[in-house]
C-alpha cells in the first residue's frame, strides 16, 4: 500500500521583542492604538502576530483592515503556500462598519438537542487605519466608545493605526497605547540583503558591480530611517552610480540628514576633524580618553563591573565651543551626530511636545551607536516663572528623565547650557549625566591653541611669536572671539593682497573685537563666580592660570603648542 505524502507542519512564525510585546495585549483582550507613520510594516506586524497565536495555540482570528477608502478581509490561515488571499468588502461606512462588528458572528450547535443554534463573538482584529477624520464627528465616537464596550471580555480586538493624533477624550481610557519603532540595523539588514539579491538577477543590472562588503555600513548609514526609506535609498543608490559600493554609503548618509530633518527639531550631522581641532578644555579632553575604552568594548566594561558613562554636560561662557566640542567627538569616535534643539520643541509643539521628544529619542536609538547633542537645554528645561510653566513643559521634563534612566548605552549625550543656574530646580536631570564641565574663558595657551587652529584651517601659517602676541593682546576673549579676531585679519590682508595675515592685521583685529567679557560684564561675572564655588568640573585652565605667572614666562616650562 503506497504511503500517503503528509505536507510537513508550517513553521511557527517568530516575533521581535516588539512584537511579543503587542502579542500580550492581544492576549489580554486589549484594543489599541498603534503609532506609527509605517503603516505597511505596522500591518505585516500585526499579521504576524496573529499568524504566531494562532500557530501557538492562543487560537486563530479573523483580520479586516478598514480604512475611508476601503474595507478588506485578509484570510491568514490557509493550508496551500499561495498568497495570502485578499477578500474586498467595499467601501465602507464608519458607523455601519462598527455596527456589523459589534455583532455576535459565529454560529455554534446547540448542546441539547432540539434547541437553537448560539450567536456569539468569534475572535476577531479590526484595524481602523487614519480614522481621524470619521473621529472629528461626534455620532462616530459615540459609535466606538459603544463597541469598545460591547466587545469587551470577549476575543475582539480594536487597533488605531496612525500617525499620532489626540484621542478623543471619550475613549483614551479604553485604549493601550503604542508606539512601533523605527527598524533596528538587524531588520534593516534582513530588508536590504534581498532587495540587493534581485538586483544582482535583475536584466537591467546584471554586471553592475555591487560589493557586498557595503551592505553592513550601508545598513548603519540609513539606521534612523523607516523601512520604505532604506528600500528607497537601495535603489536610487544603484540608479545614481551603476553600482553599490562606498558611494552608495555616503549617499545613504546625506539622504538620512534630509530625513531626519523632517523632525524639525532633530538634525543629524556627519562631522569631521577630531578633539585635536578644539583648543583647551584638556580636563574634558582627557575624560574622553578614559571613557573611549570603555564605550569601546561595553560588554567587556559590563562584565568587569564598570557602569557605562552617559554622557557630559558642559557649561559655561556662551562662544567658548561647547557644540563644537560636541561635533568634533563625534568626529572622532566616527559616530553620526544628532543635534536636538529642546527649545524649539517646546515653542512649537502645542498638545504633543512629550510624544515628539519620544520620537526624537526613538530616532537616537535607531541611529545608535550615535552622539545626541542637546543645545542649551537650560532654556526649555530650567525653571520658569509661575506664568510660562506648563503642565506640557512638565510632562516634557518627565519624559527626559524617563529617557535617561532607560536610555540605550550606545547613545552618549553632550548636553549644552549656558547658565546652569537655571537647571537648579532639576537636580535628578543634572546627576544624569557622567560629568559636569564648566568651560570658562580660555587661558593664554588655550588662546594660542585657538588661533593656530582657525589660521590653520583658513590656509595661513603664522609665525608662533606673532600668534603668542596676539593671544596676550586677546586677554579674556572666547574662542568664538578669537575666531573673529582671526577672520577680521584675513579680511585686512586680503584687501591688502598679502599672502598672510601680517602681525599688524592681527593686533588691530585683536583690539577691534569687542568682548563679551565686556559687553556682558556683570552676567559673565555672575557664571564665572559661579564655578569658582565648585558647582562644576573646570573643562580646562581659565584665566587664573594668566595670573598665577606673567604672560612673558607661561610658557617657559611646559613650551609652546605645536603648531604643525
Amino acid at each position: 500500500m503506497p504511503k500517503t505524502k503528509t505536507e510537513p507542519p508550517p513553521q511557527t512564525i517568530q516575533l521581535n521583542s516588539w512584537q511579543e510585546e503587542v502579542a500580550c495585549f492581544f492576549r489580554a483582550q486589549c484594543s489599541m492604538f498603534v503609532q506609527t507613520a509605517e503603516e505597511s510594516r505596522a500591518l505585516d506586524s500585526l499579521v504576524a502576530i496573529v499568524q504566531n497565536l494562532g500557530q501557538t495555540g492562543a487560537g486563530k482570528r479573523d483580520f479586516y483592515v478598514w480604512s475611508s477608502c476601503s474595507y478588506r478581509k485578509h484570510e491568514l490561515f490557509i493550508s496551500d503556500d499561495s498568497d495570502v488571499p485578499v477578500k474586498d468588502l467595499g467601501q465602507t461606512e464608519f458607523f455601519a462598519m462598527l455596527e456589523e462588528f459589534a455583532k455576535p458572528n459565529e454560529t455554534v450547535p446547540s448542546t441539547h438537542p432540539g434547541d437553537a443554534p448560539k450567536r456569539r463573538h468569534k475572535a476577531t482584529v479590526l484595524v481602523l487605519c487614519d480614522p481621524q477624520d470619521a473621529l472629528s464627528r461626534p455620532l462616530n465616537i459615540r459609535k466606538l466608545r459603544e463597541t469598545l464596550k460591547a466587545i469587551a471580555g470577549w476575543r475582539k480586538q480594536i487597533v488605531i493605526l496612525s500617525r499620532p493624533f489626540a484621542l478623543p477624550k471619550d475613549i483614551e481610557t479604553d485604549l493601550s497605547i503604542v508606539e512601533m519603532p523605527l527598524p533596528s540595523m538587524s531588520e534593516l539588514y534582513a530588508v536590504s540583503v534581498p532587495l540587493i539579491e534581485a538586483y544582482k538577477v535583475h536584466k537591467n543590472y546584471v554586471g553592475v558591480p555591487i560589493s557586498n562588503d557595503a551592505i553592513q555600513p550601508f545598513c548603519r548609514a540609513v539606521a534612523g530611517v523607516t523601512e520604505a526609506e532604506s528600500r528607497r535609498l537601495v535603489s536610487l543608490a544603484l540608479a545614481k552610480f551603476r553600482a553599490f559600493d562606498d558611494r552608495s554609503v555616503e549617499l545613504a548618509l546625506k539622504e538620512k540628514e534630509r530625513i531626519v530633518k523632517r523632525s524639525e527639531v532633530l538634525e543629524a550631522k556627519t562631522c569631521t576633524g577630531s578633539l585635536a581641532d578644539v583648543g583647551g578644555l584638556v580636563n574634558v579632553k582627557h575624560y574622553i580618553d578614559e571613557i573611549t575604552p570603555i564605550l569601546s568594548e561595553p560588554e567587556a566594561a559590563l562584565k568587569y563591573g564598570l557602569k557605562l558613562p552617559t554622557g557630559i554636560l558642559l557649561t559655561g561662557i556662551p562662544g567658548t565651543g561647547k557644540s563644537y566640542t560636541a561635533d568634533k567627538l563625534a568626529a572622532q569616535w566616527k559616530l553620526p551626530l544628532l543635534c536636538f534643539d529642546v527649545g524649539r520643541c517646546m515653542n512649537q509643539w502645542q498638545g504633543q511636545s512629550e510624544h515628539n521628544v519620544r520620537e526624537v529619542f526613538a530616532i537616537a536609538k535607531a541611529c545608535a551607536p550615535c552622539v545626541l547633542r542637546i543645545d542649551e537645554i537650560e532654556k526649555a528645561l530650567g525653571g520658569n516663572s509661575a506664568g510660562q510653566e506648563s503642565g506640557t513643559t512638565e510632562r516634557v521634563k518627565g519624559t527626559i528623565l524617563t529617557w535617561f534612566v532607560e536610555k540605550p548605552d550606545d547613545v552618549f549625550v553632550v548636553a549644552t547650557a549656558n547658565d546652569l543656574r537655571k537647571l537648579e530646580a532639576m537636580p535628578e536631570l543634572v546627576r544624569r549625566f557622567s560629568e559636569v564641565f564648566f568651560v570658562d574663558l580660555p587661558d593664554m595657551r588655550s588662546r594660542i591653541e585657538i588661533l593656530s587652529i582657525h589660521m590653520r584651517a583658513a590656509g595661513h601659517n603664522v609665525p608662533a611669536d606673532d600668534l603668542v602676541e596676539v593671544a596676550k593682546a586677546a586677554k579674556g576673549f572666547t574662542g568664538d572671539e578669537c575666531s573673529r579676531v582671526v577672520q577680521k585679519a584675513l579680511a585686512s590682508s586680503f584687501k591688502a593682497k598679502l599672502p598672510h595675515p601680517a602681525l599688524v592685521h592681527l593686533m588691530a583685529a585683536a583690539r577691534d573685537v569687542k568682548p563679551l567679557k565686556d559687553t556682558m560684564k556683570e552676567s559673565i561675572a555672575r557664571l564665572r563666580q559661579w564655578s569658582k564655588e565648585g558647582r562644576a568640573k573646570p573643562a580646562g585652565a581659565t584665566l587664573e592660570d594668566d595670573d598665577d605667572r606673567s604672560d612673558s614666562t607661561a610658557f617657559d616650562t611646559d613650551g609652546l603648542p605645536e603648531f604643525q
